[in-house]
């Protein structure tokens, strides 16, 4: 069963915000908004359920999602989180497969929505969005890889020192300083590396005794990105 959502209208200026068509002339993706269905979720809201069998691809027009699986016991892994201009349930779409993760919405979420008959109508129609698809799928088994090779060759703190590193190169708000705002609570940002909360708190109050991040308000600021850099080279060479 479909999550319930508010319809909206998908427009050539509405593609032109997604990363697979923004290359496309104006013409073109006039032409092909009329496959999309736009759809409103609430924030915390599932938008895609682990195993559904539908095939749909989805593409953010606003908002953020994550994307992640649950144990049998119940723990949540979340394996990336995605914002304006990704898609997400390319998978799904391409070899029509059951959902193989859950996705959920962060905050207020708009999405684009295509049927995997139109998905590999227009990937196969326009080279250029076919390119952009495959260089994302590349860059999902590069970054997966990078998580499985630190999940199995680092220990816990190594882990809490790389996912760090990683928020706050997204973050930059200089040379070497980062505000991640809003800050992922603890139980989110061990549920990113697959550890548990007490282990995340305690690496962090390390790392705040040292002067390299502290909490303001909402907000995380690491004080020196660079020292985080040199701090997890050094986890990985050990």
């Amino acid at each position: 069963m479909k999550a319930s959502f508010k319809p909206f209208k998908v427009t050539a200026e509405t593609l032109c915000g997604i990363d697979m068509f923004a290359g496309l002339e104006t013409s073109t993706r006039e032409r092909i908004a009329g496959r999309f269905e736009g759809r409103r979720f609430h924030a915390k809201q599932q938008i895609l359920s682990q195993a559904d069998s539908d095939c749909e691809a989805f593409f953010i027009v606003s908002g953020i999602v994550k994307i992640g699986v649950y144990s049998d016991s119940g723990k949540e892994i979340i394996f990336r989180e995605l914002g304006a201009g990704s898609m997400f349930g390319e998978l799904s779409a391409i070899d029509r497969q059951p959902r193989s993760a859950h996705v959920y919405a962060l905050e207020d979420t708009a999405v684009a929505v295509l049927s995997s008959d139109d998905f590999r109508a227009i990937t196969s129609e326009h080279p250029l969005v076919a390119g952009r698809v495959m260089q994302f799928l590349c860059g999902l088994v590069r970054s997966l890889s990078i998580r499985v090779f630190e999940h199995d060759a680092l220990p816990v703190s190594a882990r809490v020192h790389a996912e760090l590193l990683r928020l706050a190169q997204e973050n930059m708000v200089g040379d070497n300083r980062a505000e991640i705002s809003p800050t992922p609570t603890h139980v989110e940002f061990a549920a990113h590396i697959g550890t548990h909360r007490e282990a995340v708190t305690k690496e962090l109050n390390k790392m705040r005794k040292l002067g390299l991040v502290e909490r303001m308000g909402r907000t995380l600021v690491v004080n020196d990105v660079i020292a985080i850099e040199h701090l997890t080279r050094g986890d990985r060479a050990h």
